[in-house]
C-alpha cells in the first residue's frame, strides 16, 4: 500500500513543475543548515530464508521521520541480491557512490547524495555494507560528494566520528553560489591506516566549495563515451529533448547513477521537468507505466521486472548500459535534431573520444552546449518589454527569424513547445535579474566576437564543427 501511494505521488508530480519563482528561490535561498537530513542505512534480514531488507541505523536529526519505503529504498535498490563479502561487488574497492532524486507532489525535489561503504573489520571477515546519505534540497553534487569523502574517512575508524561529523556539518549554513563555508573538524589519518587505537590529533579547516553554475558540476561525462558510441549518445539527447520516456539499465550503481546524470546534464541550460529517478526501486516499477514522460535508472538485477509490464509501457527507449546497445526504440531518433548540427555533433564527440579524459571532459559538455547556442542562442533578442504586462518572449518571432536554416526553424518550432523550453522562458520573463549561467556568459562572448550577431548559417556550422580542435590548441 505505502509503495502504490508513492508510485501515484510521483505520478501526479510528473504532471506539476517547479515555477520560475521556486526554481530562483532553490538556488538563491539563504539555508541555514548544509542539508535537511543524513541517514546511515544498513542490510538486515527478518529471517535467514529472506533476503536482506534495508534499515535507519542513524538519522540526524534525530526526530526526523524517515519512511522505510522512501529514502532505505533508494539507498538499495539491490538490497535482495546481497551477501555478505569483503569487498563491494565488481570494485575490488570498499565504496561506491550513487545518487538518487525524491520528487514530491507539488513537484519539489530533493537530492540524495550516497556513498557505500564496507564497515571496517579488523580480520576482513564477510559483512554487509553502509549507505551514508545526505538528504539536500539542493543540486550540489561536488560540494556534497566532499562531505561525505570526509565522513567516508571517519567512518572508517568507527560510526560514532562519522556521526559527530554529519551533526557538525549540518549546523553550518549553506554557501551562496560560488561561495564556500569552511567547517572545523579534528584530523585524522587516511583510512587506509587507522586502527582501533587512533586518536584525533589536532583541528583542522576544511574547506567546502559550492559551485557557481550547479547543473554541470560534479558530472562524469567519461563514463558516456565508455558505455556508449557517439551515434547512441546523440540519439538518446535528441529523444530527451522530445522529452520522451527513457529506462536507462546498468549492473552497477554507480555507472548507472553517472550516466544518467550525465544525459540530464547535457541539455543545459534547459533541465528536465518530468519524473526524474536515476536509481528506481523494484517496489516502485509501475511509475514506468506512466503516461507521462519520464528518465528512469533501473539495475539490471531488477530488469526483468519489465517483461511483466512490457505490454503497458509506450513507446520507450530503453538503454542497456552493460551490453551498449538499445533494447528499445522508436526508430525515429536519427531524424530528431537538424541533419548539419546532427553531423556536427558527431564530429566533435569523435574528436573528444581521442582525447585524454582531462580534455574529453571539456569538450563533451561543450559539443552540446555550442549545439544550443545554434539554435537558441539569439533568444534574448526576441524578450520584449510590453507596457503594463512587464517582460514577454516573442516566441513566433522566434521560431521564424532565430535562423535562416530551414532545418532550425522546424527544430525550433517543437522544441519551443516543450516543457523545458517553457520553464526557461517563464523564468527569464518573470526575472529582469537572472543569475548568468555558463550559457548566458557564452551568448555574450559570441554576441562580442561577431558585433552583436550570432554566426550567419555557413560560418555558425563551421565553426561549431571545429570546436574541438580549437580546443586541442
Amino acid at each position: 500500500m505505502k509503495a502504490k501511494c508513492i508510485i501515484d505521488s510521483i505520478l501526479e508530480s510528473s504532471k506539476i513543475y517547479a515555477s520560475a519563482a521556486q526554481i530562483k528561490g532553490f538556488i538563491t535561498q539563504v539555508y541555514a543548515q548544509l542539508y535537511d537530513y543524513a541517514v546511515i542505512v544498513g542490510l538486515r534480514k527478518t529471517a535467514d530464508s529472506l533476503p536482506y531488507e534495508p534499515y535507519v541505523k542513524y538519522k540526524f536529526p534525530p526526530q526526523i521521520s524517515v519512511e522505510q519505503t522512501t529514502v532505505p529504498q533508494f539507498c538499495y535498490p539491490d538490497a535482495h541480491i546481497w551477501q555478505k563479502c569483503t569487498e563491494l561487488k565488481g570494485h575490488h574497492t570498499k565504496f561506491e557512490s550513487f545518487s538518487f532524486v525524491l520528487t514530491d507532489v507539488t513537484g519539489t525535489r530533493q537530492y540524495g547524495y550516497c556513498r557505500r561503504v564496507l564497515p571496517p573489520d579488523l580480520s576482513n571477515q564477510p559483512r554487509t555494507p553502509e549507505v551514508i546519505c545526505v538528504v539536500s534540497p539542493l543540486n550540489a553534487t561536488k560540494l556534497y560528494n566532499q562531505v561525505l569523502d570526509e565522513v567516508e574517512k571517519r567512518r572508517m575508524q568507527n560510526s560514532l566520528r562519522a556521526e559527530e561529523f554529519l551533526q557538525a556539518v549540518y549546523g553550518r549554513p549553506m554557501p551562496s553560489p560560488g561561495q564556500s563555508v569552511t567547517i572545523r573538524a579534528m584530523e585524522i589519518e587516511p583510512y587506509e591506516t587507522l586502527t582501533t587505537t587512533n586518536v584525533y590529533e589536532e583541528a583542522e579547516c576544511l574547506t567546502f566549495t559550492r559551485s557557481p553554475d550547479s547543473q554541470r558540476e560534479g558530472i562524469d561525462y567519461e563514463c558516456l563515451l565508455n558505455t556508449l558510441s557517439v551515434s547512441q549518445i546523440i540519439k538518446i539527447f535528441a529523444s530527451i529533448l522530445l522529452e520522451r520516456k527513457i529506462i536507462f539499465i546498468a549492473e552497477r550503481l554507480s555507472i548507472l547513477s553517472s550516466c544518467v546524470h550525465a544525459f540530464a546534464s547535457l541539455i543545459y541550460p534547459f533541465s528536465w521537468q518530468h519524473t526524474f529517478i536515476p536509481l528506481l526501486p523494484p517496489n516502485l516499477i509501475d511509475v514506468v507505466c506512466a503516461p507521462t514522460p519520464y528518465i528512469v535508472g533501473l539495475l539490471s538485477s531488477n530488469a526483468h521486472l519489465l517483461h511483466s509490464i512490457d505490454d503497458e509501457m509506450d513507446e520507450v527507449l530503453i538503454v542497456d548500459f552493460d551490453n551498449h546497445k538499445f533494447l528499445q526504440r522508436t526508430g525515429d531518433e536519427k531524424l530528431i535534431l537538424p541533419k548539419k548540427l546532427h553531423r556536427a555533433l558527431i564530429t566533435a564527440l569523435d574528436m573528444a573520444k581521442s582525447e585524454g579524459q582531462s580534455l574529453r571532459s571539456l569538450m563533451v559538455p561543450e559539443a552540446f552546449l555550442r549545439f544550443f547556442l545554434e539554435t537558441t542562442g539569439s533568444f534574448n533578442d526576441f524578450m520584449i518589454h510590453v507596457p503594463g504586462a512587464g517582460r514577454q518572449f516573442q516566441k513566433e518571432e522566434f521560431v521564424c527569424k532565430a535562423s535562416n536554416a530551414p532545418s532550425i526553424m522546424v527544430f525550433l518550432q517543437w522544441f519551443t513547445e516543450t516543457q523545458m523550453f517553457e520553464v526557461y522562458t517563464t523564468e527569464r520573463e518573470n526575472d529582469r535579474n537572472v543569475v548568468l549561467g555558463t550559457f548566458e556568459e557564452k551568448v555574450l562572448e559570441f554576441q562580442s566576437e561577431d558585433h552583436g550577431e550570432l554566426f550567419s548559417d555557413h560560418r555558425r556550422f563551421k565553426k561549431f564543427k571545429l570546436f574541438g580542435k580549437n580546443k586541442k590548441k
